[in-house]
């Protein structure tokens, strides 16, 4: 490495020390290190006799037995362990504490201080200035790069920062701190900014880390630091002074880099553990403008996001809280239209929720398709939260039977979803039990559409209309048969249940339902149509005894031929002898 050294000559005029206290001093000093040195030998020869003695010992203990796993069992592992550790110390010792101590002394040395040679009046000075110049931004970085590479222990770097490198210049699009930056080296990054006053907002040219992210030209370095994700060095770059403002080539500033980083590095951003990320983004916020905060978007999941939405969705409350605290809109939408409550309730984050109801949120805001927060919440699959997040929501003045879309209530979202506590505790809370959606299906409808026998149950003993018709004209009874008898349920089919549960609630047995027909001429419909189960059975041949035991009349004519051509089928013979039979008496009666 050639020497390159700051001139800094002192003033003509200043008067010599004439009492030769330099002089002493000097002497003092060079004394103090020629007695370092030979105390620093004298001990460094006491631990080497002590390595010998201890090595002399090993091969003796071993020299009787032959070279193998015999002799080496002799060895101890805690010696070993315990002289890998005393050599690590060491190492340590000697190259934190006491190189360490020399590099601090010695750096005060490193300014020559030529004014000695202008007070000589010795001819030739100007050619011994000549010899001195600035470090090139070429030979600094390929000094850097050594560092960065562990090729050096970063004295060179010192060095040159402490005699004025040229540290801002660009080399192949990179300036040093940016190729510090690249290449995760906290420490380079230290010492570039503290030592060497690098410039933060010099723009890059296109580069790229070793893992291909590219950070394209007019990148400042925190602007790097946040695509790269460099997590550490964030708030150290905005601690030193770093624009958090500046735009990069695409309009973006650093906050909007640095969410998008983090989408991008972690698969589910609410869930990352890294603490450093959330102190990262907070630091970008403190410095960020209060106007910026409250009109800046973040691109997350192929979309331009409300700053607050993001956080939201990632369950940072502490980032939200900030955001809240400098008075960015609690209820802004994003583009479907929702405020951050919806997604806080879809997420079933009460405290997050709390927060934001007692910021202001409106409890009782609609989407553009009607929807409000309680119905929204009800649409989530139950993960055994949804009743708490209900609950906060009513406790706050949520209208339990405001209409969404389609006319769907709470309860009909809760009813749908199959959620029985949640549709129990809405009942509770004033739900009406018999609100109708926009095909006039209640509640009921809808629960014995799905097959939901416990929610039949529920919203019976609630008082639900079992006769009540929709649109089609079908009651509960008649749509629940005709359903219950075309698909297929995991566990056997819940119609005779439902049934059963209708008709002892006063479902009336012989009304005609869309189509003209009855219940059982559903099932029996429905059951023809079937052929017989592995053990031989008809199915849902039960549905229509019971149907017949509460006085289903078999001879309600419909006038469709298609039901008595199935009829007629071989393997519906036993149906067709049971409906004769029923027939033969009624008639009879």
């Amino acid at each position: 490495m050639e020497l390159c050294l700051a001139i800094m000559p002192r003033k003509r005029h200043r008067k010599r020390n004439k009492g030769g206290d330099g002089r002493e001093f000097t002497e003092v000093c060079l004394k103090e290190l020629e007695t370092w040195k030979a105390s620093f030998s004298t001990s460094l020869q006491k631990v080497l006799q002590g390595v010998e003695l201890v090595e002399k010992l090993v091969w003796a203990k071993t020299a009787r037995k032959s070279v193998g796993a015999a002799a080496t069992s002799r060895v101890r592992r805690e010696d070993i362990a315990a002289l890998k550790a005393l050599k690590e110390t060491g190492e340590n010792f000697l190259e934190e504490k006491v190189s360490g101590s020399l590099e601090a002394v010695a750096r005060g040395y490193l300014l020559m201080d030529l004014s000695p040679f202008f007070e000589t009046g010795l001819e030739g000075v100007g050619e011994i200035i000549q010899s001195f110049r600035a470090v090139t931004k070429e030979e600094f970085q390929a000094e850097l790069s050594e560092f960065l590479k562990g090729e050096t222990k970063g004295d060179g770097v010192r060095l040159f920062l402490k005699v004025g490198a040229d540290v801002d210049g660009l080399v192949d699009g990179q300036s040093a701190l940016l190729k510090a930056i690249c290449t995760d080296s906290m420490k380079a990054v230290q010492m570039l900014v503290e030592d060497g006053h690098a410039d933060l907002e010099v723009n890059a040219g296109d580069v790229s880390d070793r893992h291909g992210v590219t950070v394209p030209t007019r990148d400042t370095a925190v602007m790097a630091a946040c695509r790269l994700g460099r997590w550490g060095m964030i708030p150290f770059l905005v601690e030193k002074g770093a624009d958090v403002e500046a735009l990069d080539a695409g309009g973006r500033k650093a906050l909007q880099i640095a969410c998008e980083t983090v989408e991008r590095q972690y698969v589910r951003p609410d869930r990352v553990a890294d603490v450093g990320v959330i102190e990262t983004l907070r630091a970008l916020v403190t410095q960020t403008s209060d106007e910026t905060l409250k009109c800046i978007k973040a691109r997350v999941r192929a979309r331009d996001r409300p700053l607050l939405h993001v956080f939201t969705e990632w369950e940072m409350e502490q980032l939200v809280e900030l955001l809240l605290e400098r008075g960015v809109e609690v209820d802004a939408v994003d583009v479907k239209g929702l405020t951050c409550l919806f997604h806080a309730a879809s997420f079933r984050n009460l405290k997050l929720m709390q927060l934001l109801i007692n910021r202001g949120a409106d409890v009782n805001r609609q989407t553009p398709k009607g929807d409000s927060v309680l119905i929204d919440a009800t649409r989530v699959p139950d993960m055994g939260m949804t009743a708490a997040v209900l609950e906060i929501l009513l406790d706050r003045g949520a209208d339990v039977n405001v209409r969404g879309q389609g006319g769907f209530t709470a309860l009909h979202r809760a009813v749908v979803r199959g959620c029985v506590e949640s549709a129990r505790l809405l009942l509770e809370r004033g739900a009406d039990v018999n609100a109708q959606e926009d095909t006039d299906n209640a509640p009921l409808h809808l629960a014995v559409e799905k097959g939901f026998v416990e929610m039949v149950r529920l919203l019976v003993e609630r008082g639900a209309d079992v006769n009540r018709r929709n649109v089609h004209g079908d009651t509960a009874l008649t749509l629940g048969v005709f359903v219950c008898t075309c698909q297929t349920f995991v566990g056997g089919s819940p119609m005779k249940s439902i049934v059963e549960i209708l008709l002892n609630n006063g479902a009336e047995v012989n009304v005609r339902g869309g189509g003209g027909c009855t219940a059982l001429q559903r099932a029996v419909e429905q059951t023809a149509r079937k052929r017989r189960d592995r053990r031989g059975k008809i199915p849902n041949m039960d549905v229509v005894k019971l149907l017949l035991q509460q006085g289903a009349d078999v001879n309600i004519r419909t006038g469709r031929k298609e039901m008595e051509r199935d009829l007629v089928k071989p393997w519906s013979r036993e149906l067709i002898d049971l409906l004769d039979a029923v027939a033969a008496a009624q008639t009879t009666a």
